[in-house]
């Protein structure tokens, strides 16, 4: 947290950790990552991007019942987020539920407010 505190004159916010989450995902350090994104709900629990990029990793680590939860909560917190729609889709879509999958995929193609 020191080093984030250097880089960017402040403790970091939100953006911050979801930022250094996308980084470590990227790398494929997944545990690390998700911890940014705990932080990152630490500082706003109702954060929609936090909760999906959550879903997202324990989607890419098998656990597809815990991602679905995940991006349950995204959607309660934003009803409009897209991201959240879409991940939710495709997780059902890989477990062969195809009528809710599309029918997130259509929530995800709907204009926002």
């Amino acid at each position: 947290m020191e080093v984030l505190r250097k880089l960017f004159g402040k403790t970091p916010d939100v953006d911050t950790w979801l930022t250094r989450g996308d980084t470590l995902k990227g790398l494929g350090r997944y545990k690390e990552a998700m911890r940014c994104y705990d932080r990152a709900l630490d500082i706003d629990p109702g954060d929609p991007d936090a909760w999906t990029k959550k879903g997202d990793i324990l989607g890419l680590t098998g656990r597809h019942h815990d991602a679905i939860r995940r991006f349950h909560r995204a959607i309660e917190a934003d009803p409009s987020h897209r991201p959240a729609w879409h991940s939710l889709a495709v997780m059902l879509e890989t477990l062969g539920r195809i009528d809710e999958a599309e029918q997130c995929f259509m929530k995800a193609k709907e204009p926002t407010a």
